[in-house]
């Protein structure tokens, strides 16, 4: 049974480049950045007097955010896989 979770264990270490890439590839903390600009802008005085602007903005700031939050969840998925094949094989 722990060679079993050794196995789980090795094949989610082969998945954490592919993550790695992942976030790469999506220039992650290009849009944790991006995401901290667009939040101070809607922050700023004004945002709102121009709606049509405003809403382009919100839209963005939610599809970013939604990019982010899926890589956040699958990273943390993995996490806690590998905390329980390391709690099994103890």
């Amino acid at each position: 049974m722990n060679i079993e979770f050794d196995s789980y264990k090795q094949k989610l270490n082969d998945i954490r480049p592919a993550l790695d890439g992942l976030a790469d590839s999506l220039n992650l903390e290009g849009l944790k950045n991006e995401l901290e600009r667009l939040h101070a802008m809607q922050e700023a005085p004004g945002f709102w007097d121009d709606p049509e602007k405003s809403q382009k903005i919100v839209v963005k700031t939610k599809q970013i955010q939604a990019k982010v939050e899926r890589y956040e969840n699958m990273v943390a998925s993995w996490e806690d896989l590998m905390t329980i094949c390391e709690m099994a094989a103890e």
